[in-house]
């Protein structure tokens, strides 16, 4: 269960817009819904990669936060190479899947990972950009 909790799955919600451009380009059939779904899980895994990124750089100011004082990595119920090793296959499944898939999907997927790491490792301390960042 800590390595089901450490990937965040509640946080799997934000990419339910995924679903809305079959909606918007009304062209809602089975094919089109699959593809979202497809495109949802993708993303899903990317994003669980980043969430245990971050956990991992984060670790020693996590312990030490009420709150997350609970994460799976700062508790030690998930070690750092077990998650820095999921977040690796997540990733580069995610990647591999997409550019497999599609070179659409393959771009989009490319370009959610860019602007994940450019926030972790830089704009989540940069006032307003962390904002657009996130909107993006």
């Amino acid at each position: 269960m800590a390595y089901i909790t450490a990937l965040k799955s509640r946080q799997f919600t934000k990419n339910l817009i995924l679903f809305a451009a079959p909606s918007f380009a009304f062209n809602i059939s089975l094919h089109s819904l699959l593809n979202s779904l497809l495109a949802f899980l993708l993303f899903c895994c990317a994003s669980s990669s980043f969430y245990l990124l971050n956990d991992i750089v984060d670790v020693e100011c996590d312990r030490q936060y009420p709150v997350k004082c609970q994460y799976p990595i700062a508790v030690g119920l998930v070690s750092i190479p077990v998650a820095l090793t999921m977040a690796l296959v997540l990733l580069g499944s995610a990647l591999s899947v997409s550019w497999w898939r599609s070179p659409v999907l393959g771009a989009a997927t490319t370009a959610y990972a860019v602007l994940q790491m450019a926030y972790n490792l830089r704009l989540k301390w940069m006032v307003i950009l962390d904002i657009e960042a996130i909107a993006i």
